[in-house]
């Protein structure tokens, strides 16, 4: 049914309904995935497809790679902070590659920026958390006005997520300047702008600022995510964890770490990558729709004969629709009867749907989602290269979390959990040992 409404009518089933809070109020209508369907929203989708996805991610893959490097060295040193390492890893190749901005080993501004943005987003777009987002009128109070104080907290949030796009691309712009700007994306539209006309267009800046903008806040906290599933993963299905270690000793051996040049060659890992996707999307019901016209649904009971086997529904303008991204990736007929556990096999058999429902659907799907896939292969392969992936042992055996417990609202992530992190082999402890700081590892200290 995703595919009849969000791809063959996807003329009407593009727009996005206006979110009075988070997108009118606080200032979060410039991100591509909030904008309304149009030609604004078509410009800024041009420029990340065409610099942004495919081939174009090639002349990065050297930044995701060194990155995953310094993400084994951190989980050399401090295991238990799994997470705080993924999410430092996640943001140091984000902002190297949007803005060619590197990133402090501690308390980086931009990434702390980018988490609180994210915070803010989650509150402010959190459904019903807002009466105004019910009766949108009340978007004229003013703050003085006794029960406003959404307007106030409004004001705000607005200040940050509205500074998203801005700071990093100062940066960007005092570099191209003095002539030290870095390989990035933001110099690379900056330059192709540059190239293309001799009279500078706020418009067409603006636009340049908020496709950087989106990658730089978009890509932060959903992949951090979904590694997190992934640890969680390695810990419930210790079979898989030693089907990856098998693949990875007999195609590249314990001598090297993985690249992209190996993703070809490791089809189980790759493999796993879309498991991790599929098990618990990090956006089950994904960015809502909005009908930019009336529609009539016609739905068909192939198993039934007669007048009451095709039903048809009127659907007005304005309607919201959600893609139920966790019943079409947990759907038997696509994915067999065990959609519940976690098993990277069935991806490797012909003609098992991708999960590309966990990106969005139709014409507003991810465009960042080669970005991500590329980030969370090179990351994985290089944890699963590297360590053992196991349960905290206690007296009582091992603890291991429940594969249920995920938090609500837009994003879900599983709720805290510890893991036993540990070298595979005193090989590859030395392997990252060896490997050169990045300025990562100047004081160890500061990673505990």
């Amino acid at each position: 049914m995703e595919k009849e409404l969000f791809e063959k009518k996807s003329q009407k089933y593009s727009d996005r309904p206006i979110l009075q809070m988070l997108g009118e109020l606080s200032g979060f209508n410039w991100t591509v995935p909030l904008m309304r369907y149009g030609e604004t929203w078509r410009r800024h989708r041009r420029l990340i497809h065409k610099n942004f996805s495919g081939q174009s991610l090639e002349k990065y893959q050297f930044i995701q790679e060194k990155h995953a490097r310094n993400l084994v060295q951190r989980l050399l040193h401090s295991p238990k902070n799994f997470v705080e390492h993924t999410r430092h890893a996640t943001g140091a190749i984000i902002m190297e590659i949007t803005y060619g901005i590197k990133v402090q080993p501690k308390g980086d501004p931009y990434i702390k920026l980018a988490e609180t943005a994210i915070a803010v987003a989650s509150q402010a777009g959190s459904p019903g958390a807002f009466l105004v987002d019910v009766i949108p009128i009340l978007k004229h109070i003013p703050e003085w006005f006794p029960g406003a104080s959404f307007q106030r907290k409004a004001g705000e949030w607005r200040k940050i997520l509205r500074s998203v796009p801005v700071e990093p691309m100062k940066v960007v712009k005092n570099a191209f300047k003095a002539g030290t700007v870095s390989l990035s994306l933001a110099s690379t539209l900056l330059e192709q702008y540059y190239a293309s006309t001799e009279t500078p267009s706020h418009d067409e800046e603006e636009i340049i600022q908020n496709v950087t903008g989106v990658v730089y806040v978009g890509g932060a906290d959903t992949t951090v995510c979904a590694l997190e599933i992934f640890f969680l993963a390695m810990i419930l299905y210790p079979k898989v964890q030693k089907k990856a270690h098998e693949e990875l000793d007999r195609v590249i051996t314990r001598t090297r770490f993985p690249t992209f040049e190996d993703r070809r060659v490791l089809p189980y890992v790759s493999a796993i990558c879309k498991e991790v996707l599929r098990w618990h999307p990090v956006t089950p019901l994904a960015v809502p729709h909005s009908l930019s016209e009336d529609d009539i649904i016609v739905v068909r009971d192939e198993k039934s004969g007669g007048s009451d086997s095709e039903r048809r529904y009127f659907v007005p303008a304005g309607t919201i629709v959600f893609g139920n991204s966790w019943a079409i990736l947990h759907s038997e007929e696509l994915y067999g009867d065990n959609v519940n556990d976690f098993v990277p096999e069935r991806f490797l058999k012909e003609g098992v749907r991708d999960p590309d429902p966990a990106f969005g659907f139709g014409r507003r799907v991810c465009p960042g989602r080669d970005f991500a896939e590329g980030t969370l292969f090179i990351m994985i392969a290089s944890v699963l290269q590297s360590f053992n992936i196991l349960p905290i042992q206690t007296k009582d055996g091992p603890l291991l979390p429940r594969e249920d417990e995920f938090t609500g609202g837009v994003v879900s992530r599983p709720h805290p959990f510890e893991c036993d992190i540990t070298p595979r082999s005193s090989e590859m402890e030395e392997l990252v040992r060896q490997l050169p700081d990045g300025g990562y590892m100047d004081d160890e200290n500061e990673l505990e």
